[in-house]
């Protein structure tokens, strides 16, 4: 199975196949083929003639196989792109006749999002024979800040692991939301390299006041810093999703009890999937937090999780669930 950097090099050089199945949890991934395939095959001019866009939900195996057996008016190939095609689920193998002997003037997008794909089917072995199968996987939360990096060295942009690691600590594993965000410092067009002040600029993430600071004074258990920063975030609660707060006070108490029961603390930055520039300051919070204090800080963030949905709490006072939060953590 191809990468999806491979498969995109592949598109743009016009390598272009009858089917594709783009399936997974990452609906990112999926979205970002979709629009190359998009680009390489058709024209503002030829879109209103040779593409067409149906629904799973909507749509019937013999529609679509019609559809699909239609010939371009404008251009070499005729677009059909499925959009939610999981709901076609129990119906795929009624397609495979037609993936057995594909129209090689039509190209076939089948967007399969937020589900894995039953790989033992005719349906899907007719696919990899025929097309391309992508199987779009989540990134793990040591993956996001080298993936921004290098995401904003593909659109012509340096950055620095800090500013990269505020993006991470503000967006949490959002890929569209984070590429939207690399997006308009590539409108700005800074030639010098990214740091957290342009990002405060150009975003509007306070380097001052963010899931980063928030770390940061957790990580040296300054209760009054935390406090203010906390206050100053629920003040901007949309640029500040609760949840995103959570989960990133959440991996670094995880990741600080893995610290713990590292035999070989050299080995820290790779099984912590934190740049080694990161791991002093897991060592220094590692003096300040016992393992047990880390297990009881873990169960006090999942309590949190809980409430931030409105169980047993009113989840619209945030910053009275946040100092809550941090109560719970200082006390542990």
């Amino acid at each position: 199975m191809q990468t999806f950097e491979q498969l995109i090099h592949q598109i743009n050089q016009q390598q272009i196949h009858p089917i594709y199945l783009l399936a997974g949890e990452e609906p990112f991934f999926i979205d970002q083929l979709t629009a190359a395939i998009t680009t390489a095959v058709s024209t503002p001019e030829s879109e209103a003639f040779d593409k067409t866009v149906l629904y799973g939900k909507d749509t019937q195996p013999d529609q679509l196989i019609e559809a699909a057996k239609r010939f371009p008016m404008l251009s070499p190939y005729q677009l059909l792109i499925v959009r939610e095609a999981q709901h076609l689920e129990r119906q795929m193998d009624a397609l495979t006749p037609y993936v057995q002997q594909p129209q090689p003037s039509t190209v076939l997008v089948l967007c399969y999002k937020y589900k894995k794909l039953d790989k033992r089917t005719k349906f899907f072995k007719a696919v990899e024979k025929n097309g391309v199968y992508f199987e779009s996987k989540p990134l793990y939360d040591n993956q996001i800040e080298p993936w921004i990096q290098a995401t904003a060295q593909s659109m012509g942009l340096q950055m620095d692991p800090a500013a990269a690691r505020l993006i991470f600590f503000n967006t949490g594993t959002d890929l569209g939301r984070i590429y939207s965000e690399l997006e308009k410092l590539k409108i700005v067009g800074n030639t010098e390299t990214i740091t957290t002040a342009h990002i405060e600029k150009h975003i509007g993430f306070s380097k001052d006041y963010n899931n980063f600071e928030l770390v940061n004074a957790l990580a040296d258990k300054n209760f009054a810093k935390a406090v203010h920063i906390v206050e100053q975030m629920s003040n901007n609660s949309k640029q500040n999703p609760v949840v995103v707060t959570i989960s990133t006070v959440f991996s670094f108490f995880q990741r600080l009890l893995i610290y713990h029961g590292l035999t070989n603390k050299s080995e820290a930055a790779k099984v912590l999937g934190i740049r080694p520039f990161f791991v002093k300051q897991y060592a220094q919070a590692a003096s300040r937090y016992s393992m047990k204090q880390c297990s009881q800080a873990i169960a006090v963030l999942a309590q949190t999780d809980r409430k931030s949905k409105g169980l047993g709490a009113d989840a619209s006072k945030t910053e009275a669930l946040l100092q809550e939060m941090l109560f719970g953590l200082f006390s542990s």
